[in-house]
């Protein structure tokens, strides 16, 4: 499934839109799940040399369906990954860069460059936002620490079977009971074959 025309552009004003709350100057790019240029703007006065860098931190995310920060922790000497960055044409693996997850798969991804590592993260990830997640539950590197989310979860009954277990969250009022998805959703048995609760 590709991001159409339409959604990248929404991700990009999204993007735009948080990018001017945090008075930088960004560009900003959007790939299609092949990693084609789907979508780009870059903002007044941004650098000319984060044109580049916006597009390769978008591809980067599409390539690894991950973060391109979190490609760069993986790509550091001793780590699994090193030396990643030098294929594909090159790699940007510092932050900025986000796949865009629609219903388990990838949709496409965003990149960001113009200012700070930390702002080119938050300002990819509000254009991730509007379209979907930023990361796979089940990616073989998927964050250990990657925030909690209610969800809905597809279960076949017999999962639905497995023995109750009880959730504690932060954040959220009272607790959720359910048999326990494997991936850590909790079960709602009121609804066949469905269950809400929390994934990674």
């Amino acid at each position: 499934m590709h991001i159409d025309l339409e959604q990248a552009q929404k991700a990009i004003a999204a993007a735009r839109k948080e990018a001017i709350r945090l008075d930088t100057k960004m560009c900003i790019a959007v790939v299609d799940s092949g990693a084609n240029l789907r979508a780009f703007i870059r903002m007044d006065d941004a650098w000319v040399g984060s044109i580049d860098i916006a597009i390769k931190k978008a591809k980067t995310a599409c390539f690894f369906t991950m973060g391109s920060g979190e490609l760069g922790k993986l790509s550091q000497p001793g780590k699994p990954l090193y030396g990643i960055e030098v294929s594909n044409g090159g790699l940007l693996t510092c932050p900025g860069g986000l796949p865009i997850i629609q219903d388990g798969g990838v949709f496409g991804a965003i990149g960001v460059s113009g200012s700070s590592v930390e702002n080119d993260h938050k300002v990819a990830a509000a254009g991730c936002k509007v379209l979907g997640e930023s990361f796979l539950t089940d990616h073989p590197f998927a964050p250990h620490d990657a925030p909690w989310r209610l969800a809905s979860v597809h279960l076949p009954r017999s999962e639905q079977a497995q023995s109750m277990r009880r959730w504690s969250v932060r954040g959220l009022s009272g607790r959720l009971r359910g048999p326990a998805h494997p991936r850590g959703a909790v079960a709602n048995p009121a609804r066949d074959g469905a269950a809400f609760g929390l994934v990674r």
